[in-house]
């Protein structure tokens, strides 16, 4: 009698609204580059990773800011470490990615998959 109990709490019931959180995808943000070669030129690739990376970092809290204040945080799962190179990784909804898209810092959004696809290229 106990593991008839046992095993009907065993199986896994779905929660009341389970499904409804909208299908999320890898993304890869690209930001505008900004011409800081001259400035760092001359002080070695230290100094030019250090740079760029800062800058990718200010970039990723500026759009971790809109995705806060424009409602998007329930679309985005997660935003990527910022590296030397100007872009971030990013899961969210298509159409967060869409709006992200928009952005005047952001340069494309690429779906990060076996077809890499520019979305809403202008």
């Amino acid at each position: 009698m106990a593991s008839e109990k046992k095993s009907k709490s065993s199986v896994p019931r779905k929660m009341p609204g389970g499904d409804e959180r909208p299908k999320q995808h890898s993304y890869l943000v690209t930001f505008k580059d900004e011409v800081e070669s001259a400035k760092s030129a001359g002080k070695g690739r230290a100094a030019v990773v250090q740079a760029k990376t800062a800058r990718t970092t200010a970039l990723r809290e500026k759009l971790r800011q809109f995705v806060q204040s424009s409602g998007l945080a329930p679309q985005v799962q997660q935003i990527g470490e910022a590296m030397a190179f100007p872009m971030v990784s990013i899961i969210c909804t298509p159409e967060a990615a869409r709006q992200l898209s928009e952005l005047p810092e952001v340069d494309s959004v690429l779906s990060d998959g076996p077809d890499l696809v520019l979305i809403d290229e202008t």
